[in-house]
């Protein structure tokens, strides 16, 4: 083996050696554990549905909902509603709420109460 390489080797030892030391966060932990008994299929999907929505999707949803809550019905809007978060939701409820007319009708609170059942239940799901 000449120099250069057992020196290569030894730096990759003692960055090994210090990456071990740290500290592991919890996300990194709860990896650790759904892999070590499960398929990394199932692991992804467990740690993408706690993963709150894009914007885009956020958009998305508030725009399809200016068509009522009979939206609620159709598949697209329901996979969006299940990738909300709490804060999300909470969000969304409120600008369903304050749709301007020229824009859409707002949603009554029952409207929104609806909405709220209708996350819960399709997260549920997921």
């Amino acid at each position: 083996m000449r120099t250069d390489d057992a020196d290569w080797w030894h730096l990759c030892r003692e960055a090994d050696r210090r990456a071990a030391s740290r500290p592991v966060d919890a996300k990194t932990l709860r990896a650790r554990r759904l892999l070590a008994d499960v398929s990394y299929d199932r692991a992804y999907g467990e740690i993408m549905r706690d993963r709150s929505a894009t914007e885009a999707m956020v958009d998305a949803l508030v725009f399809s909902l200016r068509r009522g809550a009979n939206e609620l019905t159709q598949p697209d809007t329901q996979r969006r509603l299940s990738a909300l978060d709490a804060d999300q939701l909470e969000d969304i409820c409120l600008c369903v709420q304050a749709f301007r007319p020229r824009i859409a009708p707002a949603w009554s609170a029952a409207d929104a109460d609806l909405l709220i059942s209708a996350s819960r239940k399709f997260r549920e799901q997921r």
